[in-house]
């Protein structure tokens, strides 16, 4: 089914207890921390470090014996923190291949690490985070370069809320638009296919129809479907309040609501 995907975002409708006054202050705020990083002032930069000196030690016991030439790479990672303190690495990229395997097995180790902390809810949460990391190689020996975070992002005054958690929501766990998009949308066909007949979806896969999903700052949600055909959309907006919308958006200054508009082609 071909989509064609819009959002838009509510002001927000709420405010929680501890407000970042900059912008380092929110990112620390939405990033895990390993147990060397609890007194460090910029986290992003300690846990992405971390991760990259874990992935060193590996690559330099990997290939101890071996006569590597000297050159420079890039490691892209996508790594879940569950609320737990797990680490789940989802993706790996990087143009030398060869070193995949050991960089897996270096993030199949990752230590426990203190999860994200939600002040509106009161619990540590899963979350998500994509980073790059520059590796090197210089007399047969692995190394990776410090992370630099802009350091005027502590001077950066916060004057507008800014998304910085979309609705929780299962195997949507993102921090982009786009990516917030591709996942609601998957849902919406998964949830209508999972919970309605075979006939019943083929017959809603030959419709136009457009979704709204209006989660509020509480993580309540409303549905509204538009179509020609009315006994369709009824089907269709009953079946999507069984979408696992668990928890709301957040933005720089707390629980906010936020409207997602999903427009699906029919298929011919």
């Amino acid at each position: 089914m071909k989509k064609f995907l819009t959002l838009s975002l509510l002001f927000h409708l709420g405010i929680c207890q501890a407000q970042p006054n900059n912008h380092l202050e929110m990112l620390n705020s939405i990033t895990p921390t390993f147990p060397d990083c609890k007194d460090i002032n910029n986290k992003l930069n300690c846990y992405n470090d971390t991760f990259g000196n874990l992935i060193v030690n590996q690559l330099n016991t990997d290939f101890s014996n071996q006569n590597i030439q000297d050159t420079t790479f890039k490691v892209k990672i996508f790594a879940m923190t569950n609320a737990d303190g797990t680490t789940n690495v989802k993706s790996i990229e990087t143009d030398q291949n060869q070193y995949i395997p050991t960089i897996q097995k270096a993030c199949n180790n990752i230590p426990l690490v203190t999860p994200v902390y939600n002040e509106f809810t009161k619990k540590h949460e899963t979350s998500s985070t994509k980073f790059s990391l520059t590796f090197y190689v210089k007399n047969n020996e692995f190394g990776v370069e410090p992370s630099q975070t802009n350091k005027e992002l502590a001077n950066k005054k916060i004057d507008i809320p800014t998304i910085i958690q979309f609705p929780t929501v299962k195997d949507c766990i993102t921090k982009t638009k786009e990516e917030f998009q591709e996942c609601m949308s998957n849902q919406i066909h998964t949830t209508l296919k999972n919970n309605t007949t075979k006939k019943v979806f083929d017959t809603i896969e030959k419709q136009n129809y457009k979704v709204e999903v209006n989660v509020d700052d509480k993580g309540k949600f409303k549905i509204t479907v538009e179509t020609q055909n009315p006994e369709i959309q009824q089907i269709i907006t009953n079946t999507l309040y069984k979408l696992p919308i668990t928890g709301p958006a957040f933005n720089t200054k707390g629980p906010t609501g936020i409207i997602s508009k999903y427009t699906f082609i029919a298929n011919k």
